[in-house]
């Protein structure tokens, strides 16, 4: 990855995305690279509409965007002040304006967070980070949230979950 100079980086304000951008944040600055942080307009599910009127639903779209706005004005908040970084919200679904950004962007690797909802639920649902594996020309990097261990609450820092953790000692089996 130490050639990875131009991140693209998927954001929806999930925790799993929120992960994403620490990891790329820490790349683009061990790389002395840039960030271009990614976010699409929620779409509103069609029984969200049902029955509502044309200006309950206009209304709804906008609080929404809005909301989309405001967090990438928080991730770049986030992002030190040594890296470049640039924004993009767009209407287009998620997809399409990803794998469009990969092409017209020339960036190195995209980095996105993953639910880790399983084959059937991805299949139900969509999962961008494995339509992004399989589409991207370029290489893609898949953060995951680590899963919280119990009783541990101890806040994590970024990229906390980039170390490994000691393997446990072997033990001999009861014959």
């Amino acid at each position: 990855m130490s050639e990875a100079r131009n991140i693209l980086v998927g954001l929806d304000g999930s925790p799993q995305a929120e992960g994403a951008l620490d990891v790329a944040i820490e790349l683009a600055i061990a790389n002395h690279g840039r960030l271009t942080i990614l976010t699409a307009a929620p779409q509103l599910p069609y029984l969200a509409c049902t029955g509502a009127s044309p200006e309950g639903v206009t209304a709804l779209k906008r609080s929404m965007e809005s909301g989309a706005e405001r967090m990438l004005c928080r991730a770049v908040e986030r992002v030190p002040d040594n890296v470049s970084v640039t924004t993009i919200f767009t209407p287009r679904p998620i997809r399409e304006a990803l794998i469009s950004r990969i092409e017209d962007g020339s960036h190195d690797l995209v980095v996105l967070g993953s639910r880790d909802r399983g084959r059937i639920c991805s299949a139900l649902l969509g999962s961008v980070s494995r339509f992004a594996l399989r589409h991207s020309p370029v290489p893609v990097l898949v953060v995951r949230a680590p899963s919280p261990r119990e009783g541990d609450s101890r806040p994590r820092r970024p990229g906390s979950s980039l170390r490994r953790s000691r393997p446990a000692p072997l033990r001999a089996l009861p014959r």
